[in-house]
């Protein structure tokens, strides 16, 4: 999971090579679109996010800076149904301000196309999407470096049968940040920009109208332009589980199978279970929880440890009070295991960090898309053995969200 702030005002940082990896995933909402023109559907959104008091905007153990902060986000979904099939296209920005810190303010475009063809049993699609940001990438790296971010992706299904059907899917990804963008030291451009490709095919069936399996393989690899220290290939086997909106349980959630073989010899191949889900259901019609979990592999900046193992896990509740007042709240724990290291030792105990997050606060459903939020998160972040990545951070924020 990479640094991001969901629409709780909860900072949640996720940061996961993922073991099926997803890019231009544009869909379409089951919901009617706010605009119709024909066969033209206009999903358009406007959220003001993060307005308040951030009082430690570097993330910083030592001396923590504080300053008035907000974000601006509007982004335009458009689908075009012709027929059988369908045009998706996204695009939208986020401006993100700070008072004081104008190093800190950046504008983040990003687009993103899809286009599913139905052709009978035979269903291509060919995607690809662009984000030029300056958000923190994760729990590591502690600076808004400026980077652009490219992915492509292609595939196919051939319905077998009305449950069954044969899933395959190619995609290619690009990194490169800016020149000149550092963080402790360390030039982001010479370590990380890198360039990959993955591949995956299976199988998926339809266990109920409302939930699905998924069975594939897939084969990943990176190579990073500069540094081949941090060469990987990655090999995976396992099933998805997709749950319906309309199901008891919604959303995704797998687990599979993971072979990770460095390139450098020196570093020692892993194999073990990697997941990810992102599910969310209902108690008695009100009370509402989301969770989301993951763990893999990520690369680091650093040379001396390239790689670590991260595991994550979210809660959020939200409970409807009177009228169209509700209160939220939840939690995020990460653990981070650097299990790779240079020349280590057998037995030499491995570098453990940890950060996690409280946050909750109370909302307000002023009518159909238009929502006021008001709350606190706070994070704690601990390193044993760099105790200048150790922090602690309390924000104030207010969001507004207007659209789909």
């Amino acid at each position: 999971m990479m640094l991001k702030t969901n629409s709780l005002g909860i900072a949640i940082w996720s940061v996961l090579l993922s073991a099926a990896p997803v890019g231009a995933q544009v869909s379409a909402p089951r919901e009617s679109a706010q605009v119709e023109l024909g066969p033209l559907a206009l999903y358009p959104t406007v959220q003001l996010l993060n307005a308040g008091v951030d009082d430690n905007v570097f993330n910083d153990g030592n001396a923590p800076q504080r300053d008035n902060t907000l974000t601006v986000e509007s982004r335009v979904l458009a689908v075009l149904r012709l027929g059988s099939n369908e045009l998706l296209f996204r695009v939208g920005s986020n401006y993100v301000w700070f008072q004081e810190f104008s190093s800190e303010r950046s504008n983040n475009p990003g687009y993103a196309l899809r286009f599913n063809l139905s052709a009978s049993r035979f269903k291509p699609f060919i995607g690809a999407e662009y984000n030029r940001t300056s958000e923190r990438r994760g729990p590591e790296i502690d600076t808004r470096a400026r980077r652009t971010e490219r992915v492509a992706l292609t595939g196919l299904g051939f319905d077998l049968t009305p449950r069954t059907a044969l899933v395959a899917s190619l995609r290619l990804d690009e990194t490169d940040y800016d020149d000149g963008e550092a963080f402790r030291g360390v030039a982001l451009d010479e370590e990380l920009n890198r360039s990959g490709r993955g591949a995956d095919a299976g199988m998926r069936y339809a266990i109920t109208p409302l939930t699905s399996m998924t069975v594939t393989a897939g084969y990943e690899e990176q190579i990073f332009k500069q540094s081949h220290l941090r060469d990987l290939k990655r090999y995976v086997v396992g099933p998805t589980f997709e749950f319906s909106p309309e199901a008891a349980i919604r959303g995704r959630a797998s687990a599979v199978f993971e072979l990770f073989r460095p390139e450098d010899p020196a570093l020692a191949e892993t194999k073990g279970i990697a997941y990810q889900a992102a599910v969310s259901w209902t108690l008695y019609g009100r009370t509402t929880f989301d969770f989301e979990a993951g763990r893999n592999i990520s690369y680091s900046y650093q040379d001396t440890e390239p790689y670590y193992l991260l595991t994550d896990v979210r809660l959020i509740v939200n409970q409807p009070l009177a009228g169209r007042v509700e209160l939220y709240g939840g939690a995020d724990w990460e653990h981070m295991a650097y299990k790779w290291r240079p020349g280590s030792t057998a037995g030499e105990p491995d570098r453990v960090d940890t950060a996690g997050a409280i946050g909750g606060g109370i909302g307000v459903q002023v009518g159909r898309g238009f929502r006021v939020r008001v709350g606190v998160d706070k994070m704690r972040r601990r390193s044993i053995v760099d105790p200048l990545q150790s922090f602690d951070r309390t924000r104030i924020l207010t969001q507004v969200t207007m659209g789909s």
